[in-house]
């Protein structure tokens, strides 16, 4: 939002109305309670469809738990390491399996969660592929599971841990070379976050 200081006239200054990895979880809830999918409110706006909301019918649906569907959990899952780099190696998009000793495999290929069996798989959606900058805050995927992936005081679950360092594990990657010319723009990037 853009406010004009002279007038106190309030104006949009962006609007992204793209769908992105959250998307599809903010929909698969809203769709599990009966619920507009919040990508449809964006959607009205952006049209300028007029319609009315009845936030406290919502709010009491919600809270008697209507439709409520199983536990799902969905984490962006990004570097953390401050290394620069280039990815050589990434895991692909399907569906993954977590074993009890903490071990993730390739289970198969799918695009669609809903055929996971239980908790010990994920849907994982890769983002950064063999040849993309590797620097701190990149996103590396998205990985979406039956479960908790956090606990009541908003701390990463044991399990959760697992699949992130199942997933990050299988990654690659080597310095940049000195001529590499993003050498300096992703220097100063990492600098900066």
């Amino acid at each position: 939002m853009l406010v004009d200081v002279d007038t106190g006239a309030v104006y949009l200054g962006e609007l992204n109305p793209r769908i992105s990895g959250v998307s599809s979880m903010t929909n698969v809830t809203a769709g599990a309670y009966a619920d507009v999918p919040l990508f449809l409110f964006h959607l009205l706006e952006f049209m300028d469809v007029e319609y009315t909301v009845d936030v406290e019918e919502i709010n009491a649906c919600w809270e008697r738990g209507e439709g409520q569907d199983e536990v799902w959990s969905q984490l962006m899952i990004r570097e953390t390491s401050p290394d620069v780099g280039r990815f050589t190696a990434a895991q692909r998009t399907g569906v993954w399996h977590l074993d009890d000793d903490g071990r993730i495999s390739y289970a198969r290929w799918d695009y669609d969660w809903n055929s996971l069996m239980d908790e010990s798989e994920a849907f994982y959606m890769r983002v950064a592929e063999p040849g993309d900058y590797r620097c701190q805050d990149a996103e590396l995927g998205v990985l979406v599971t039956r479960g908790h992936l956090q606990t009541d005081d908003y701390q990463l679950t044991e399990h959760c841990r697992r699949w992130v360092a199942g997933i990050k594990a299988q990654f690659a990657s080597t310095p940049l070379a000195p001529g590499d010319a993003a050498t300096p723009i992703v220097s100063r990037l990492v600098a900066r976050a």
